[in-house]
């Protein structure tokens, strides 16, 4: 009976630890992407026109990198929990969209919408409108406000 107790203890503890192991896991957190380096800086203008050209290759280069966008953002929505900033070029209906870090969202209250700004964050993807004509949206997340002068 010893032996049975012993296996089952054994097991209790081998379970609690794994347990415990995913839920650090699955708990632990984002990495702050506006203490990161840009990998590359691109002005709106730019980035927008490689995207009009449907230069998918360049975009799909771009993937997973911490990128500064500079350009006058358009528009920003605000529930109790997020920021949406959207920015935008005049010469374009190409547009990007970025979810701003949960951390730095002081750094959005006050924002002067029609200033040029310079956003950093971490490039998520990108969708190609091929049919609609409304434009290619581009995506970022983890986004901070750069206040360095450009």
């Amino acid at each position: 009976m010893n032996r049975k107790l012993l296996t089952i203890l054994i097991a209790i503890v081998v379970i609690g630890l794994c347990g415990l192991s995913v839920w650090k896991y699955v708990n632990q957190p984002t990495h702050d992407y506006k203490a990161t380096k840009a990998e590359q800086h691109f002005d709106m203008k730019e980035i927008a026109a490689k995207a009009d050209k449907g230069d998918t290759l360049f975009l799909k280069s771009l993937i997973g990198k911490v990128l500064e966008v500079s350009g006058v953002i358009h528009s920003m929505s605000a529930d109790s929990a997020s920021i949406t900033i959207e920015m935008t070029d005049s010469t374009s209906n190409t547009s990007l969209v970025c979810q701003a870090d949960k951390r730095h969202l002081e750094d959005f209250y006050n924002l002067n919408l029609s200033m040029r700004q310079t956003i950093k964050g971490y490039f998520t993807g990108f969708n190609e409108d091929l049919d609609l004509g409304l434009g290619n949206t581009l995506q970022m997340s983890y986004c901070s406000l750069d206040r360095k002068p450009h």
